[in-house]
Order: C-alpha cells, then structure tokens, then sequence
C-alpha cells in the first residue's frame, strides 16, 4: 500500500465513525480526501510526512492520518 491508499483508508474508517455522531458533517469525506490530495502533492514536492500531514489537517484528523503514515503523533 502507498501512502495515498493508507490514507484514504485511514479517512474512511474516520468518517465512517464520525457519522454515528450527532453534528455530523456528510460532506467531511470529500473534504478529507482534497486534503489527501494536498499532502500528496506536498509529500512529492519534497516536504516531509509529517510537516505534509499537520499542514493541511488538524486535531484528531491529523493524528489519525499521521498513525497511518506511520509517523506517530504530531511533534511539529
């Protein structure tokens, strides 16, 4: 798996446990996965993993997308 398919992967199971909840957001995958597509880009552009993850999402998301990557927890 590349790291694009991790996170995607990683995204939907987020989502997914996200819509139980009230408050929900129906259109939060889609934006999950421009904010992939950001990272991605990044991530060929030269900047790192980590750095690439933290600037394009925040909180749990970001935690959730760095365990995928296999980065850990934020330190940036």
């Amino acid at each position: 798996m590349n790291l694009k398919d991790k996170l995607i992967s990683a995204a939907t199971r987020f989502d997914e446990r996200n819509s139980r909840r009230r408050g929900w957001n129906p259109y939060a995958l889609a934006q999950y996965f421009a904010a992939i597509d950001g990272i991605c880009n990044a991530v060929d552009n030269g900047m790192s993993v980590e750095s690439a993850i933290a600037r394009f999402t925040n909180d749990r998301f970001c935690d959730v997308l760095l365990k995928a990557a296999g980065v850990g927890r934020r330190s940036v």
